[in-house]
């Protein structure tokens, strides 16, 4: 076991629903629907959304929600066939990389449902090469397969991770948005974005896509939950933190799991340093400063992505409630431009909180709040450090693949397999390990991105993690 329980949790890719609940039960509702509507997750960077994809994806879901499924799923949960859809690169058209990761998960269902259930008429693989820039045919093989499943009883569910990326749904034509549409009587698509799809590609704006799209917000978790969340961490791990040192991270961190890890991550090493971690006295108040300072520095990479990627507007109100504090409801209502307005949409990404009971606005974290005044007393030199950031190094084609899933898995353990899998099309079975001169192949690979990184000077950092992979450590 990891010393600390939160960077243990962090580098087992583990899930926990707590806020999350309500949006399973949607999908528990809706994944055997005739016809149904698919879902759109959407909210800010690292709120768990792909965890999210992944746990659907898994084999807890189908066993904990076959209860909400219609007949014959609920007494027959293996004839739902889930393929989670991820990897989005440069050199291959969506729709490639849709059929690679499909027939690939398909695969690996075809063959269990051949040995387990014979008796299921189910549509072979196909078995001819695609190349990278054929969409066309990509798709008319994957159309032709969700009809077959559809004939034989199988309910095809298709997890798109990022699908707003510039590499996935921006290089769509308005007719390949629509045929997407056309999916609805065979397949149930579950999206997870962090923009608005109809911001992202201009040319297929009213496409009727968007028409059975409904968009639910992967927002924050409210205080309780929030607590739950890291009593839970914690627990799995049977250690514990006083309550009082909990409620610091809540207060610190809001509800965003990610930046719950990590604050609770710096606490537990600060608990140790000073000689606390098996006491069951909370942090003393003379070393609040120094675990601020240390977590401003940790959630300040995050805390950029925030505010750039909302609107002039939405910035603009955040930067000004930065300055007030707190901004009554009333006041925000009366104000040029409907202010409330604003803040409402920034509280639906989790950024403002509102109290209704003093009906005020505020931001959802003090740290987050002293970042926004930082700017303000120095934007030139935020806006430098942000193009710096995005400054992007000069790869080859194997190095910009490699470099791209890195930049898509922020602080996440990316292993030996997965990278295979994506940058060079593995096909693994499953339980298979990747052979020592395939890691050895992968291992050079990153070696060389390494290298160009520093030379680049980005300030983003490759990181070996023995004998697991690598994680990808951004700039700042």
């Amino acid at each position: 076991m990891y010393g600390n329980p939160f960077s243990d949790f962090l580098m087992s890719e583990e899930f926990l629903p707590v806020g999350r609940e309500n949006i399973l039960d949607d999908i528990g509702q809706a994944i055997t629907q005739p016809n149904p509507d698919d879902r759109d997750l959407h909210g800010l960077p690292q709120m768990g959304k792909t965890a999210l994809l992944h746990y659907i994806g898994g084999p807890n879901f189908l066993k904990k929600y076959r209860t909400e499924f219609q007949k014959p799923y609920d007494e027959e949960p293996y004839r739902i066939f889930i393929a989670f859809i991820a990897g989005w690169f440069k050199s291959v058209h969506p729709f490639v990389q849709i059929y690679r990761e499909y027939f690939r998960a398909y695969q690996a269902y075809y063959d269990t449902m051949a040995a387990q259930h014979p008796e299921i008429n189910l549509p072979e693989p196909p078995t001819i090469p695609i190349k990278v820039e054929d969409g066309e045919t990509a798709m008319a093989f994957v159309e032709v397969n969700l009809r077959g499943l559809d004939r034989a009883g199988i309910r095809a569910v298709m997890l798109f991770d990022e699908f707003d990326s510039d590499l996935a749904y921006a290089r769509l034509t308005a007719d390949e948005t629509a045929r997407l549409a056309a999916w609805k009587p065979y397949v149930f698509m579950i999206l997870a974005t962090e923009r608005r799809l109809e911001d992202v590609n201009a040319a297929a704006k009213g496409s009727p896509f968007y028409k059975r799209l409904p968009q639910i917000a992967i927002r924050d978790m409210r205080p309780d939950e929030a607590r739950l969340f890291v009593t839970r961490v914690l627990a799995a791990r049977e250690a514990s933190l006083p309550d009082a040192d909990i409620d610091r991270l809540v207060r610190l961190a809001g509800g965003f799991p990610y930046l719950l890890l990590l604050a609770g991550q710096a606490l537990w090493e600060l608990r140790r340093r000073i000689g606390l971690q098996d006491s069951p006295d909370s942090l003393p108040d003379a070393f609040q400063p120094y675990l601020e300072n240390r977590l401003a520095d940790d959630f300040r990479r995050l805390f950029e992505l925030y505010f750039q990627q909302r609107t002039n507007a939405q910035r603009q109100a955040l930067l000004d409630l930065a300055r007030r504090e707190t901004i009554n409801m009333d006041e925000a209502v009366a104000a040029t431009g409907r202010q409330d307005v604003l803040l409402t949409s920034l509280e639906t990404y989790g950024l403002v909180d509102f109290d209704a009971e003093s009906r005020v606005y505020r931001l959802f974290s003090p740290l987050f709040r002293s970042f926004l005044l930082a700017y303000l007393d120095a934007p030139a030199a935020a806006t430098a450090a942000t193009a710096t950031a995005e400054t992007e190094p000069n790869l080859t084609g194997l190095q910009s693949s490699l470099y791209d899933v890195f930049r898509s898995r922020p602080g996440e353990v990316l292993t030996f397999e997965e990278l295979g899998r994506r940058v060079w099309s593995w096909t693994l079975s499953l339980g298979d390990e990747p052979s020592e001169r395939d890691k050895r192949k992968i291992h050079i690979a990153v070696s060389k991105l390494r290298r160009e990184l520093e030379e680049s000077d980005t300030g983003e950092r490759i990181v070996n993690l023995r004998a697991l992979g690598y994680r990808f450590e951004p700039a700042g």
